[in-house]
């Protein structure tokens, strides 16, 4: 039986890699021991190796995985993995990683919550934000917005208290 699924999985990655993927996905991605599957509300089916950087708009979950996204909008849920987005992210982010490169509009909750620009709050052990529009909850938060720079258990950014 797992010998079926192995070869179903790899036949659709490869009719999905060779058929060429879209720029933007909407709809649910499962990734697993970085393996990708998932469908789009178009119908399209993603199966391969890895997920490709892409805009992706719904439910991403990942097991001992990375999630890759170039812009991501919706719900992305880590067991052991990371959240990874290059552009900008909207949503709620948990996982044990949370790693996100641009604008960040939303809840960020895990062990590492990295943020270049967070509109909303971090939730973690190692809270990190370059800009921060709201608030940080964690062993140690940083930012450089916050009421101080570098605070234990907790971080507010001064435009709120202000």
């Amino acid at each position: 039986m797992k010998k079926i699924v192995l070869i179903l999985m790899l036949t659709i990655g490869y009719i999905s890699m060779a058929s060429g993927m879209d720029e933007s996905n909407t709809g649910a991605r499962l990734n697993v021991l970085f393996w990708t599957a998932g469908g789009t509300l178009d119908g399209e089916i993603e199966a391969g190796e890895g997920n490709k950087e892409r805009d992706y708009h719904g439910l991403d979950l990942n097991l001992v995985s990375l999630s890759k996204s170039r812009d991501f909008t919706g719900y992305q849920f880590s067991i052991f993995g990371m959240n990874k987005v290059e552009g900008d992210f909207t949503g709620l982010g948990q996982g044990m990683v949370n790693y996100h490169k641009g604008k960040s509009e939303g809840v960020q909750i895990g062990a590492i919550n990295i943020g270049k620009s967070v509109k909303g709050a971090q939730w973690g052990l190692i809270n990190t934000a370059k800009k921060l529009n709201g608030f940080q909850i964690g062993f140690l938060n940083y930012s450089p917005d916050g009421f101080l720079p570098i605070f234990p258990f907790f971080n507010i950014s001064k435009s709120i208290i202000d």
